[in-house]
């Protein structure tokens, strides 16, 4: 009796097995988003089973975020019936693939599927929201480059590797003299361009481009279009918070100026002539824009006028640079500038000089990332 009952409990066990969709279709993880920007999304997934008979088709199956009825919190599954993109995935392992064709600021729900003669398997789908365009700013995709140079100035040595995590955008020209006075009439700090213990601007200056009438600020005629200089980095900071951004980092900065992950070799920001690129040893401020952009469509990384970055400056900071994401020193005495000026000799991109916070130049102004 005993064995009979095993022998059925046995055969059972065979049966189940054998009728088991789950040992006869691949098997893949939950999708996971690892990148994204304003038409693509980066996601990744492991196949852990190709099924009873070798993958045919993989990829990725997403699907519009439905409006009507809004309810954020309800998943969407993407089929083959959506929209599709295939990959060459066919074997056991990470899987990992870029969704490209996808609108700007909007939610999709994107899933990763492995077909083969006994049917599909669909992961767990992700929620992806598709980064926003912003007017005049270049969308900047991260990632790894060599920082630095190995024939320049004691403080642009050593050559470190910066892995940068998070994808950016910033502003293709630097700030202009109409958009500051926008901001600090907005603000309405004083005539003297103070607001409490900061300068944000220095009136004194000969160099200034905005003139007061002690309630209203204004650009100097024919300055308007002309880059915003005499600018602290309070007042650059503070400006660029005001449009939700802030300052870049020396490491973005050098990474845009680098032509981004292109990685290109050129000295000047898009180019090895620097009168293609840039305006140096010249009498005068330029309007933004006249030169050639750089290969991320970003002008006048060199020269004109030189920019603040958010870092404090050290001339060890390369040798104590963290990998990921460096923002620099936790203190010091003076703020990074960077890209060389209109007035000077070519400065490659890699050059590095500082200024106080509080102070201003008529050869330095700021561009803005988000």
């Amino acid at each position: 009796m005993k064995k009979n009952i095993l022998l059925i409990l046995l055969l059972l066990t065979v049966l189940f097995t054998g009728c088991s969709k789950d040992d006869e279709i691949p098997a893949i993880s939950r999708t996971a988003l690892k990148a994204y920007g304003p038409d693509f999304a980066d996601v990744q997934g492991r196949i852990y089973l190709t099924g009873d008979s070798p993958i045919k088709r993989s990829g990725a199956c997403w699907v519009l975020k439905s409006t009507v009825p809004v309810d954020e919190k309800a998943l969407e599954f993407a089929t083959l019936d959506n929209f599709v993109q295939e990959s060459d995935a066919r074997e056991p392992g990470v899987f990992q693939m870029r969704v490209t064709g996808l609108q700007s600021d909007t939610v999709y729900y994107v899933r990763l599927f492995a077909t083969n003669d006994q049917g599909t398997f669909y992961s767990y789908p992700v929620r992806v929201k598709t980064g926003k365009i912003y007017d005049n700013f270049s969308f900047i995709e991260a990632g790894i480059y060599s920082m630095g140079n190995a024939g320049g100035a004691i403080d642009e040595m050593p050559i470190h590797k910066v892995d940068l995590e998070n994808n950016f955008y910033m502003a293709i020209k630097e700030v202009t003299n109409t958009e500051y006075c926008k901001f600090l009439n907005k603000a309405k700090i004083d005539a003297d361009g103070t607001t409490g213990d900061e300068r944000w601007i220095d009136m004194t200056s000969p160099g200034v481009l905005i003139e007061s009438d002690g309630t209203i600020f204004t650009p100097k005629a024919g300055a308007g279009d002309k880059p915003a200089v005499c600018v602290t980095w309070y007042g650059a900071q503070a400006y660029c918070q005001s449009v939700g951004g802030r300052l870049p980092t020396e490491a973005q900065w050098e990474f845009v100026a680098k032509g981004g992950l292109a990685l290109n070799s050129f000295k000047y920001s898009g180019s090895d002539n620097a009168g293609e690129v840039g305006w140096f040893d010249v009498s005068e401020l330029h309007l933004g824009g006249e030169k050639k952009a750089n290969t991320l469509n970003i002008y006048d990384m060199s020269g004109n006028v030189a920019e603040w970055c958010s870092d404090w400056y050290s001339d060890k900071a390369y040798e104590n640079s963290v990998e990921k994401s460096p923002e620099g020193p936790k203190t010091g005495k003076t703020k990074v500038i960077r890209g060389g000026s209109y007035n000077q000799n070519p400065v490659t991109v890699t050059n590095r000089s500082s200024m106080e916070p509080g102070t201003a130049s008529p050869y330095v102004g700021f561009r803005v990332v988000i």
